[in-house]
């Protein structure tokens, strides 16, 4: 006992060194490094629950982070972040306990494709901007990997899961009534969560991610009455809608239509038909809508565009390594004018597309990452999609018996599949562009279905 507690405090100053560099990088402040590290010293001693550490991360990162200033509310969600994943391999490697490396293949795509963002971050336009695109990517595979060791029976991640989506719930009901609140009094402002609010990607992706698992295990969940379900349902979409980021409610969307496909395996024909039915109305109706309405609904698409076809010639100059991750800011503002990215809103007035150049991303992920890693990384990042989904799949094809976790795993792959989506539109919050709380929710649905093997030989 007394040693494990000493490999325990040794590995405790080690993580406090690594997120106290961390803070130094990503903050830019020693004093806020120095900070970092010896709070995280102290969490790690004291707080040696990981499950402690998650259920006090989560709301912090979601709910709290959107009301304190962001010089407070960036290193909280880090350390918090760290807290989670620091004290649970603390407790791990300090034990002998055995991580679960499942499915090689996909731990061995994340390898290369780690190795050979490296390469093009070392060779490309930023190198300090690509080493602290690096250190997320890690961050967000090591989440994943935590959450595959971390829940050992299906009880544990049934409450896990419901804990994340009260969460997520409580920010849409604080989302509601803020609109509600100023809808009423006149300060008519959208996508107020606190006095410092997410984009509307960021608050999107909350909803989204989790709308087509909370609709699957409504199918079968019991401990919910039916209008409770029907009630969360429009709370989670209503926030959607109040976050004004189309590409989310097309997420969202698309998730539960993949999630009725997949558990209703007789109405999949339908299904189709339906979907169809509906696309060709959308576009009829498209055709047919004054230039107005064509414009509100396609508002911004052109200028997607035309960062896309800028990510194209980004990748034309330097198609095998990229300009590196994180460059695209760089990039972009040598090769392009701002007065080139004039827009036009729908009373007429102009304004310039600058937040793309501030948040360094081509409104695509797949797009942003074939800019950024050539590709070879554009189609390994693919490759990465394609064992995810192949493992899932494998998994929820083994699952006979209709019970909660059937419809989890179900819900979790729709889930993905929306979000992938969602990806489509915007950097994504997959790979990079993720705020501690995104990392938190999207990996938690990712590792569903990658657990069933070893949660359903416990029970």
């Amino acid at each position: 006992m007394k040693l494990a507690l000493n490999r325990e405090v040794g590995l405790s100053v080690v993580f406090a060194l690594v997120a106290g560099i961390w803070g130094l990088l990503m903050v830019m402040s020693l004093k806020m490094g120095v900070l970092l590290g010896l709070a995280l010293a102290a969490g790690f001693i004291l707080l040696r629950n990981p499950s402690l550490g998650w259920y006090i991360s989560l709301p912090m990162l979601v709910v709290v982070a959107n009301y304190i200033p962001p010089y407070l509310s960036a290193p909280l969600i880090w350390m918090t972040l760290f807290g989670f994943i620091g004290s649970f391999w603390i407790n791990q490697w300090s034990h002998y306990k055995k991580v679960e490396w499942s499915y090689p293949a996909l731990w061995w795509g994340i390898a290369l494709w780690m190795v050979w963002a490296g390469i093009c971050g070392f060779l490309g336009l930023n190198f300090v901007n690509s080493v602290k695109e690096l250190a997320r990517y890690t961050i967000s595979f090591l989440v994943l990997l935590t959450y595959l060791s971390w829940s050992n029976t299906c009880e544990q991640l049934r409450r896990r899961w419901y804990f994340l989506l009260g969460t997520i719930t409580l920010v849409a009901l604080l989302c509601i009534g803020q609109f509600i609140f100023q809808y009423v009094t006149g300060a008519w402002h959208w996508n107020m969560l606190g006095k410092y609010p997410p984009t509307t990607s960021e608050m999107g992706v909350f909803f989204a991610a989790v709308l087509p698992v909370a609709f699957a295990v409504h199918f079968i969940d019991r401990r919910i009455p039916k209008w409770g379900h029907y009630a969360l349902g429009v709370i989670l979409l209503f926030a959607v809608y109040l976050s004004e980021s189309r590409a989310s409610f097309l997420a969202a969307v698309a998730g539960i239509g993949t999630a009725y496909f997949l558990i209703s395996p007789v109405k999949r024909k339908q299904t189709f038909i339906l979907c169809g039915v509906l696309g060709v109305a959308t576009l009829v109706m498209l055709l047919w809508f004054e230039p107005a309405t064509k414009d509100f609904l396609l508002h911004n698409v052109t200028g997607r565009d035309r960062l896309w076809k800028a990510a194209l010639e980004a990748a034309a100059q330097s198609p095998i390594t990229g300009i590196g991750p994180a460059s695209w800011s760089q990039w972009f503002s040598s090769n392009y004018l701002m007065a080139e990215f004039v827009m036009d809103d729908l009373a007429g007035n102009s304004y310039v597309m600058a937040p793309e150049l501030l948040r360094g991303e081509a409104h695509q992920l797949f797009l942003t990452k074939l800019a950024e890693t050539g590709w070879p990384g554009f189609f390994g990042l693919i490759g990465l999609f394609v064992l995810w989904g192949r493992a899932a799949w494998q998994q929820f094809s083994q699952l006979k018996q209709r019970d909660w976790m059937y419809f989890a795993t179900a819900g979790s792959i729709a889930s993905m599949c929306g979000l992938t989506v969602l990806c489509f539109f915007e950097n994504g919050p997959i790979i990079g562009k993720a705020r501690g709380g995104e990392v938190l929710i999207v990996w938690f649905i990712a590792a569903i279905p990658l657990m069933v093997n070893r949660l359903n030989a416990k029970t």
